[in-house]
């Protein structure tokens, strides 16, 4: 497939064309039109397309049906539409084996994105700057002890004597399925409570789940 008919497979599917700005990644917004990129189609010449498994309470990340096996990578845009009409832009944060973590990017109103929405790579140039981490994260592994589904917590089996801090991510998965993402919020000598940010379709975090903060 050649850049030319990427792109206009890709334009077929929203009655909308939205383009990249980095200063608008992890800053939803509301009825304001998004500046088009200069960068072309590189190594995501390609049209992918998934659905929108679910939005986070915060409204400002969502899970995807497509991920690594599909060929997402991170940083990627997809442009969100419900019936031809368009609804918002995400970008990925994180692609699992057959699911995306992205951060809402733009929006045609507040709470527009939908779990079902029709999620398509941007056929404005596909990849969107992603701001990089405050501090450095080392690969962290971990266990859940305990979940407070009530309150949106679980606690990890690591602490600040493993080099945890307050605002690290971690992901949630048992086997190959991953469940979603952790906030770390208080740190104690070993264990630490963290509150989910995102979660997966159908999936419940449990005692003895795996997390990382690497995948």
């Amino acid at each position: 497939m050649n850049r030319t008919t990427a792109f206009l497979l890709g334009a077929a599917i929203a009655s909308v064309t939205i383009g990249c700005n980095s200063s608008q990644v992890g800053q939803p917004t509301t009825d304001e039109p998004l500046e088009p990129s200069s960068e072309a189609f590189s190594d995501a010449a390609l049209l992918i397309q998934g659905t929108v498994l679910s939005v986070a309470k915060d409204q400002n990340h969502v899970v995807l049906s497509v991920g690594a096996k599909d060929g997402v990578k991170q940083g990627y845009a997809f442009h969100i539409s419900r019936g031809g009409q368009y609804m918002g832009r995400v970008c990925v944060e994180k692609a699992h084996g057959d699911s995306s973590s992205a951060v809402i990017t733009g929006t045609k109103g507040s709470g527009a994105i939908a779990q079902g929405d029709l999620a398509s790579l941007d056929s404005c140039g596909t990849v969107c700057p992603v701001p990089p981490c405050a501090f450095p994260v080392p690969r962290i592994d971990a266990a859940v002890l305990t979940v407070d589904a009530d309150e949106n917590l679980v606690w990890l089996n690591v602490g600040s004597n493993d080099g945890v801090k307050r605002g690290f991510t971690f992901h949630v998965y048992r086997g190959s399925r991953y469940k979603g993402d952790v906030r770390v919020e208080n740190v104690e000598d070993d264990f630490c409570a963290a509150v989910v940010i995102m979660a997966a379709e159908s999936t419940v975090m449990a005692q003895g789940d795996r997390a990382t903060t690497i995948l």
